[in-house]
């Protein structure tokens, strides 16, 4: 037979047995180090006020509205500015959804007043086409605040902060 020693359970040159440590949970859990949150998307974040009542959201859906009285009292200078203007004058003290919804109503009107006149300036379509999409917006300001929802109208300059 062979001249070697019977196998020993325990080999000379064998490492010893480890067992492994139990698992330890992590101190943070896992949810909490996953991706972090995206910057907010302006009129979606939670910073923006938000109306008490019905009664807030129909002032505010008036004072978007008021914007086309310019519209309709044309021959009255600056109207589409002075009525939403009176309105948020007198209620930007009692409410801070009155006071940021007329901030923005106005920002919007200064800065559709200028673009409609630049674009009058340079030539009678630019003007009319800034025109209608100021409308469509105006409308659309109204329905979301009458949903209860803070609209901030987009590519304007905000003067009134």
């Amino acid at each position: 037979m062979s001249d070697l020693p019977p196998p020993s359970p325990n080999p000379p040159d064998a490492l010893p047995e480890v067992t492994p440590p139990a698992m330890q949970p992590p101190d943070v859990p896992m949810h909490e180090t996953s991706i972090p949150d995206p910057a907010p998307v302006p009129g979606e974040s939670g910073d923006e006020p938000q109306p008490k009542d019905s009664n807030e959201k129909t002032l505010g859906m008036v004072m978007n509205l008021l914007q086309l009285s310019g519209i309709i009292f044309a021959k009255i200078p600056f109207v589409g500015v002075i009525a939403p203007l009176v309105l948020w004058l007198v209620k930007r003290e009692e409410s801070p959804y009155l006071d940021a919804v007329g901030k923005e109503v106005i920002n919007f009107q200064i800065n559709l007043g200028v673009a409609v006149l630049v674009g009058l300036l340079m030539c009678v379509f630019p003007g009319i086409i800034i025109g209608i999409a100021g409308l469509v917006l105006i409308i659309i300001g109204a329905i979301k605040t009458n949903e209860g929802k803070f609209y901030r109208y987009p590519w304007i300059y905000r003067i009134i902060k």
